[in-house]
């Protein structure tokens, strides 16, 4: 049986408020993705939940495969309506990350990129595929569960 590659899940936000939440981030930096020839334009990311124990900016934004332990980030802190999005989807939840890409950057590329390689990756670590699901032109949501 053929699954689709994308559907759309029974969930609905109030854009005003995530907006409000995006705005608390505001003087937040944003990761570029560590993978840059991989796509032209902007690609960035605040990890809002990562493995326990990062703390490197690039390490935060990595979904690492054999983790089994992960927190919330400090930038989840003044998001109490990010906090309801990521609980409405009531099951595990892994990584979660906020990105950012620019008109440039097609997210069906974002989508198809191929796995990097260790050595890509800081304290080479196993490669994981980041799945982009597009929330809007300019953010994009991605949990890993």
């Amino acid at each position: 049986m053929a699954f689709p590659d994308r559907l759309q899940l029974p969930l609905s936000f109030d854009p005003v408020r995530l907006a409000r939440d995006l705005e608390a981030l505001s003087a937040t930096p944003w990761t570029a993705h560590y993978v840059q020839q991989n796509y032209e334009g902007d690609w960035s990311v605040i990890p809002l939940r990562c493995a326990a124990g990062e703390t490197h900016p690039i390490r935060m934004i990595y979904s690492d495969p054999t983790a089994t332990a992960f927190v919330d980030t400090p930038f989840l802190e003044p998001c109490p309506y990010f906090r309801d999005v990521i609980a409405a989807f009531a099951c595990e939840v892994r990584a979660v990350r906020l990105m950012r890409w620019d008109h440039r950057t097609d997210p069906d590329q974002l989508a198809a990129i191929d796995e990097p390689s260790a050595d890509e990756l800081p304290d080479d670590r196993t490669p994981a595929r980041d799945l982009v699901e597009e929330a809007d032109p300019t953010v994009g949501i991605d949990a890993d569960r």
